[in-house]
Formats: structure tokens, sequence, C-alpha cells
């Protein structure tokens, strides 16, 4: 037998017997990463998974259930989701804290720039919409203002004039 614990042993010491006193280790790595980063490799290597997660994509959630488990799964997807989503960590902060950043962002890159990114993507005729909307809106808000003034204006004058004459 070859592969006996003394076969093994016989086998690597032949092979070293060959190959000089350097460790088998330092020929064989150079040549398999040589081997890997080939594109010729990596284009088969590629194929060959494509065609395996397309084998995987038709397994039923049944198979593979029966084969990991159900509370497995359930224990995988339980960690996972606690690792995104850490809000355990998130509702023990006060709001302050979970804030803080968003609110650096803001001032960091500053809001006149947010708001020119903003308005430099609507396009001509919005910009005319929303300058017309906004013209007409303060006018009429001037008008009736004038309106009011006037109107409180004229009944003091008509009072001094009825205290005076």
């Amino acid at each position: 037998m070859i592969f006996s614990r003394n076969g093994v042993s016989k086998l690597i010491n032949l092979i070293q017997m060959f190959i000089g006193n350097e460790k088998l280790i330092d020929k064989i790595q150079p040549e398999i990463i040589k081997f890997l980063e080939q594109s010729r490799t990596i284009d088969t290597l590629s194929v060959m998974m494509v065609k395996e997660w397309g084998n995987l994509e038709k397994w039923d959630v049944e198979k593979i259930e029966g084969m990991i488990g159900k509370e497995t799964i359930k224990q995988w997807i339980k960690e996972k989701t606690a690792e995104m989503m850490p809000l355990a960590g998130m509702m023990n902060n006060p709001v302050r804290e979970l804030t803080a950043n968003f609110s650096n962002s803001i001032v960091e890159k500053g809001v006149p720039i947010f708001v020119e990114e903003q308005v430099s993507s609507f396009s001509v005729s919005r910009l005319e919409d929303m300058v017309v909307y906004i013209t007409k809106k303060e006018l009429s808000m001037i008008t009736y203002l004038g309106v009011l003034l006037g109107g409180i204006i004229g009944l003091f004058q008509g009072f001094v004039t009825v205290l005076i004459g």
C-alpha cells in the first residue's frame, strides 16, 4: 500500500529526493499561484461557478431545509439580520447620536450646495412655472396688505379730521 502511514512518508521522501533539499511547498505554491492567475483558469472557474449557481437556484427550499435544518437556517437569518441592522444598539442611543452623522454631513456639504444641485436639475419650464407661482402669491399678499394698511390709515385720518375739525 502506497498510502499507508509509512507509504505517504516514503512518497514524500521520494519527491523530495528529486527536487532537492528545498521544501515541497516552496516549489508547489508558486506554480499553483501562476495557475490560478491565468485568464483561462479564471474563465473556466467563472463558467463552472455560474453553472453551479444556476443548479442551486433550481433547488426547492424544502431540499435546502432538509439538508441544513430549519433551526439552523432561522439562527443564521437572525445572526445576519442582527449584523446588518443593529437595532438593539440603535434603540439604546439617544436620537441626537443617531442623527449626528446626518447633521454633520449636511453641514459639511452645505445646504446652499444641496439647494443649488436640486435647482440645477429642474427644467427651465419648471423653474419659470415656480417663479410665476411664487410671484403671483407674493404680489397678491402685498396687494391685500396694501388694502389693509390703506384702510387703517384712511380710518385714522378720518378720526383725526373729525376730532380736529
